[in-house]
This record gives C-alpha cells, structure tokens and sequence, in this order.
C-alpha cells in the first residue's frame, strides 16, 4: 500500500503556479511623478512664452508696415494735392490773362 498511497501523493502534490504573462510594471514613485510633472509645466510654459512672444513680434511688425503703408498712402495723397492746387493756379491765372470781352 505503502507504492499506492506514493503513487497518490505524487498525482495528487500541487501543481507549481503558472509565471504571469507580464510581471506588473512596479508604479512610479510620487516624487517621481512630481518632478516628471514639473518639467512638463516648464517645457509648456517655456513654449507658451515663446508663442506670445512671436505673436507680439508679429503683431508689431505688421502694425509699423500698415502704418508706413498709410503714411506712404497719405504722402502721396498730399503731393497729388499741391500739384492739382498749383494746376488750378496756373489755370486761374491763365483765364485771367485772357481776355474774353474784348474781340
């Protein structure tokens, strides 16, 4: 009996537990995280900064082309004003000159 009950305490042992398929991943620890998280706020912030500052560049450039534009424009709107104003001169002392009553 002594080779049965061997027998069933060899089919009957434990079987050994199956390894897991993927060992958990062991989690980070908070100051990690913390830090992990504070570069991030840095590396946004750094780039936000950038951003606004490009903008602000942008915006100014435009703005002193629209304004060099206007003041070109309004230049221009002058001369074209004194050369009519010296035609009309020239025209009004033209017709004085001419004498129209007498034939």
């Amino acid at each position: 009996m002594s080779t049965v009950e061997d027998k069933t305490k060899q089919t009957h042992a434990p079987a050994p537990a199956p390894a897991p398929a993927h060992a958990p991943e062991p989690k980070p620890l908070l100051h990690d995280t913390i830090i992990r998280d504070e570069e991030a706020v840095k590396k946004c912030c750094n780039v936000v900064k950038t951003d606004v500052h490009i903008c602000f560049r942008c915006c100014a450039y435009s703005w002193a082309c629209s304004l060099n534009g206007i003041e070109f424009c309004c230049g221009g709107l002058s001369e074209l004003c004194l050369m009519m104003s010296k035609c009309a001169i020239g025209c009004k002392n033209c017709l004085e000159q001419i004498d129209c009553d007498g034939h």
